[in-house]
């Protein structure tokens, strides 16, 4: 091997090659490749080992002005088989500064990096689909949720809904004993006697015999208005007295003082009333009325009566033909 190499230490001189194709230096035969390997190798052993006490073939060369700056590596100079010298970091530089060398590590580079790209975008991708299956679920469980939420508020409105026509029902069920006489002609000295004045209206205008025995409780409703007309409500001690009289109101008709009579009715029941009025008033139906509580109207005189309980009977009444 010693024979082939000539190794020598060069200070000043320094001969750069022409670059070659992916700084591949090769002689004519497989021998002198293999002779240059050799040399490579013989180079670096040097290189890597500086107390070794063989003729070294590398040798640094600094200057002053580098004394006192960080320690840099030597140059390594070898010496191919055709006795040519060759600086390897001058070969690294022509060699990456080589199109050729640039058309052949970009793809390699780039199939890397992509490679790498793809890699993280994957798991990214993946986190994130799992992430989005996740919300998914949950709103799907959220809408389920959701679904039996409305339907147990929809069956607890049917129950209130139940329950306060129950306590309705129950309500006037417990006016089913009084009656409301309105446009009574009141003194402010009779207002501690409106047992008496109820009882001289139902002999005097109804033609219907009582005494105030009959009457549990009466009183004035508001107040005396300006043409000395006032409201009155009695509850009579039993219902067969109290429908005894309801059945004569129409003994009322035509009266001077327009004293009417009605059953004592919930508030709801008054508010279906007063829709039932105005509907009259537009010439919409023909006739209401109450019984024992309980509402009736008649959309023409030949129609049958029809029962209003709610918003929907009305809504009925008025838009059947």
């Amino acid at each position: 091997m010693a024979d082939q190499t000539n190794i020598s230490t060069l200070d000043s001189e320094k001969v750069t090659p022409e670059p070659k194709r992916f700084c591949k230096y090769t002689s004519d035969s497989e021998s002198d490749h293999l002779q240059n390997n050799i040399v490579m190798e013989e180079v670096l052993s040097h290189h890597d080992d500086p107390q070794s006490n063989t003729d070294s073939v590398v040798q640094s060369n600094t200057s002053p002005s580098t004394l006192h700056s960080l320690p840099s590596q030597p140059p390594i100079i070898f010496t191919t088989t055709e006795g040519q010298s060759v600086n390897l970091s001058e070969v690294i530089k022509h060699t990456i500064a080589s199109p050729d060398f640039v058309d052949c590590i970009g793809p390699l580079i780039a199939n890397v990096v992509k490679a790498s790209v793809d890699s993280a975008l994957s798991n990214y991708v993946s986190n994130l689909e799992a992430k989005i299956e996740k919300q998914e679920q949950t709103i799907s469980d959220l809408m389920v949720k959701n679904s039996e939420l409305k339907e147990s508020n929809k069956q607890m409105n049917g129950r209130v809904d139940s329950i306060e026509i129950d306590l309705e029902e129950l309500q006037q069920y417990g006016r089913r004993n009084s009656l409301r006489f309105h446009n009574v002609p009141l003194k402010k000295t009779e207002l501690g006697s409106t047992d008496d004045k109820i009882v001289g209206l139902c002999k005097s205008l109804l033609k219907v015999n009582i005494t105030v025995d009959d009457i549990d409780r009466s009183h004035i409703i508001g107040s005396i208005n300006k043409y000395g007309n006032a409201q009155l409500i009695c509850r009579f001690r039993n219902w067969k007295i109290k429908n005894s009289i309801f059945q004569q109101k129409r003994k009322l008709k035509n009266n001077p003082d327009k004293t009417v009579i009605t059953e004592d009715l919930t508030q709801y029941r008054q508010y279906l009333m007063k829709k039932l009025n105005d509907a009259r008033k537009r010439h919409e139906i023909d006739s209401f009325w109450t019984m024992d509580g309980r509402i009736f109207a008649k959309k023409t005189p030949e129609a049958t009566k029809k029962f209003i309980g709610g918003m929907e009977d009305l809504s009925e009444l008025f838009f059947s033909n």
